[in-house]
């Protein structure tokens, strides 16, 4: 293989890597609909949460990280049974009890536009079994002020 070759093939791997950032799936999706169309990432004075929007707004899928617990930075490992939470409906039915969950941020800065680039690993318990979720994020910040708070 030629240096050009090599050079050829990082780019289109970076490429692909990039290209499928934001992703969901795992068991859960037996019977949780998993689909989504766009993706935010607020931070809010209480909370951080990386939400999965579908085109008709319903939030298809919520993880949150609780500030009074942790406060977000790259390379943060959290719990979110303990530390967050993970949330979301499929036309109005929720997802079922969290029972255990990791969130890792990769890349975090509180800067409005900054990149919050992640994953996360989850478990619901659903009846007598237990079901898995997983995704990765990368997605501009937006910072979200309370009301009469300066920005």
């Amino acid at each position: 293989m030629t240096a050009r070759h090599a050079v050829v093939l990082l780019a289109v791997c970076a490429w692909a890597c990039d290209s499928g950032a934001n992703t969901l799936g795992g068991s859960l999706s037996t019977f949780h609909d998993l689909g989504f169309a766009t993706v935010r990432a607020r931070l809010y004075s209480s909370e951080l949460a990386m939400e999965y929007v579908r085109e008709n707004q319903e939030v298809a899928l919520r993880v949150s990280l609780r500030r009074s617990a942790v406060e977000p930075e790259s390379g943060l490992v959290a719990d979110l049974a303990t530390q967050g939470d993970v949330t979301g409906s499929t036309q109005r039915t929720p997802l079922p009890p969290l029972t255990a969950g990791t969130l890792r941020l990769a890349r975090f800065e509180a800067r409005e536009g900054a990149s919050v680039r992640g994953h996360f690993d989850a478990r619901f318990e659903a009846g007598l079994t237990e079901v898995g979720l997983h995704g990765d994020f990368d997605m501009p910040l937006t910072i979200v002020h309370s009301p009469g708070s300066s920005p």
